[in-house]
Formats: C-alpha cells, sequence, structure tokens
C-alpha cells in the first residue's frame, strides 16, 4: 500500500488530478512524483495478540529503487523473506497475517526488529538497492497514564520517558520512521 500522509492532490481547470508530494522545511517543496511505498511487513501492538511484539507495524522502504515497480518488487521480496526469518526463529508461526497484510509473529520486539534489518539487508544484496526498515511505534499505545511508562509487555518492560527517547534513539540509526 502506499501511504497518502503528507500527499495532496490538485484539481485544475482542465479536471485532472496532478498528485504533488510536499516536504516541509523552510518552506513547502512541491515534488512531482510518487512517494516510496512502505511495505507493511510485521503486525504487532494490541490487536495483534498476546504474544506478538508491542510495536504497532515493522516497515520497510525501498529508497534505492529507481522506479515504482521496482519499489513494490523490493517490498514483497522483503514480505516473502520475512516470513522465512520468522519461521525460524517462531516454531508456532501459522502465517497468520493483521489486517493490513503485514505477518503476525509470537516473537520478542528486539527479535522482530532483528529479522526485520536482516530481511533489508538481504534482499536489499540480492536486488542491488538499498531497502530500509522503518516502524510505526503507536507510541500512545505503550503508553501506560498510572504508571507513567512505557509499557513492552512482549519483553517484561517498562521505560520512562528517559528510558523510551534512548531506546529510540538506540534503533534509530537502523530506522526511517513514519
Amino acid at each position: 500500500f502506499i501511504p497518502m500522509a503528507g500527499e495532496i492532490i490538485i484539481y485544475d481547470r482542465d479536471e485532472n488530478y496532478d498528485y504533488e508530494r510536499f516536504k516541509i522545511g523552510d518552506g513547502v517543496t512541491l515534488v512531482n512524483e510518487l512517494p516510496f511505498p512502505l511495505g507493511n511487513m510485521m503486525n504487532g501492538g494490541a490487536h495483534a495478540g498476546i504474544n506478538a511484539p508491542d510495536i504497532l507495524e515493522f516497515l520497510v522502504v525501498p529508497i534505492g529503487a529507481k522506479n515504482i515497480v521496482e519499489a513494490i518488487f523490493a517490498n514483497a521480496s522483503v514480505h516473502k523473506k520475512l516470513k522465512e526469518l520468522i519461521q525460524s526463529r517462531d516454531s508456532n508461526f501459522t502465517g497468520g497475517k493483521g489486517d493490513e497484510g503485514g505477518w503476525v509473529p509470537n516473537i520478542s520486539n528486539d527479535a522482530a526488529l532483528e529479522i526485520q534489518a536482516q530481511a533489508c539487508e538481504e534482499v536489499g544484496d540480492e536486488l542491488g538497492i538499498e531497502i530500509r526498515p522503518s516502524l510505526d511505534m503507536a507510541a500512545s499505545e505503550l503508553w501506560d497514564s498510572d504508571k507513567q511508562k512505557y509499557v513492552y509487555s512482549q519483553d517484561n518492560l517498562q521505560r520512562d520517558t528517559g528510558e523510551q527517547i534512548e531506546f529510540v534513539k538506540d534503533i534509530s540509526f537502523l530506522l526511517i520512521f513514519c
């Protein structure tokens, strides 16, 4: 799927639609191109089951793809590779998928991050393009206001705000955040 966050559709006088992406910086820059498609590879979070990772979505971005066809092929290849890697780590994996097509493994957050990075590297090397892991952490879903902590049930871990920031900093060198 191609998330349309940050996308605008301009309707001109000739009744044609023009898709333009904008970047916010020192102003607004419009770019005439489709965004890189994010591939939803693994699902976690509260709705994925008690043994799934706590992080909501493990995504990939084929930033080295030359065109949309190559990018979609890269996403499909990572999805296939991830299934193999999950099966090697999770003997109870049934091949189940979440509502957006990502695998729902019974593995820890760290294991999910590790195999996500491994799949991106292996498929990227095979295809000769850079594929980067990405996350939608849904941090507000991890936050327990009573405890004033981010709760990672799968790993039996709780982090205060400073520890959460350090965790994200520690993994950010691998990731593109959405």
